[in-house]
């Protein structure tokens, strides 16, 4: 009878133990459904059942990357200008004037046209003699204008009295006008070469013609002599 009770208490012991195995288990799988009225769990200090410290970070501080969603509208209370339809509008692919002006190259400087040297060279030339050609200032349909120089003197001691100087300009072998200069020692530079220019405008008939140009020297109140005669062609 003694043995007989004593098997009947270990099995009852063995019972509970069971019993409050799968009581630990059941709690275990019902953990997350066991909370009190006020939403909160016995264990905790109240905070929220879907309280998670690792998102407890402020939204300012997010790394956030601008082209791996396009639509984000705003972050940190600062407005993101991510409007996809800007893209799609056709009429934001056109460049603007200014756009296109700053594609465009830029034009070379202009350099400045040679100027002319005031006077032609004049080393180991002969004074009123034929140096230089005639130049063909300018033609239009009704005229053409020329211009000749002449070496009047080396220096001013080289002229020792005054004389005219006679430019005949014949057009096509007709004499259409006459050019005079006065030439004095006062008109003439000390040192340097001294130039009288011939300019002279001439009728032009046809579309291309020849100039020529006889030069003379007249003393004052005396007789003339021929100095040279030049010639060139022109063409309208």
């Amino acid at each position: 009878m003694h043995h007989l009770l004593l098997m009947l208490a270990l099995a009852g012991q063995a019972a509970q133990a069971d019993d409050l195995t799968a009581y630990t288990d059941d709690e275990d799988l019902d953990d997350d459904l066991d909370w009190d009225d006020d939403g909160s769990r016995p264990d905790s200090d109240g905070g929220e059942p879907d309280d998670d410290p690792t998102w407890d970070v402020d939204e300012d501080d997010l790394p956030i990357d601008m082209d791996a969603d396009p639509d984000i509208g705003s972050v940190g209370g600062s407005e993101l200008l991510q409007d996809a339809s800007l893209e799609e509008d056709p009429e934001w692919d056109v460049d603007s004037p200014e756009d296109a002006a700053l594609g465009e190259e830029e034009p070379p400087p202009m350099r400045a046209a040679a100027r002319k040297p005031v006077r032609p060279v004049a080393v180991g030339r002969t004074p009123l003699a034929d140096n230089y050609p005639i130049e063909v200032v300018s033609t239009d349909l009704e005229s053409v204008v020329i211009e000749l120089p002449v070496l009047i003197s080396q220096r001013r001691a080289e002229l020792s009295g005054e004389f005219w100087l006679i430019g005949e300009i014949y057009l096509d072998g007709s004499k259409v006008s006459e050019s005079r200069a006065l030439i004095t020692s006062a008109g003439a530079t000390e040192d340097s070469p001294s130039f009288v220019w011939i300019k002279a405008q001439a009728p032009a008939a046809e579309a291309a013609g020849t100039v020529e140009i006889r030069m003379s020297r007249q003393e004052v109140g005396g007789a003339s002599s021929d100095l040279f005669t030049t010639r060139t062609d022109y063409k309208l």
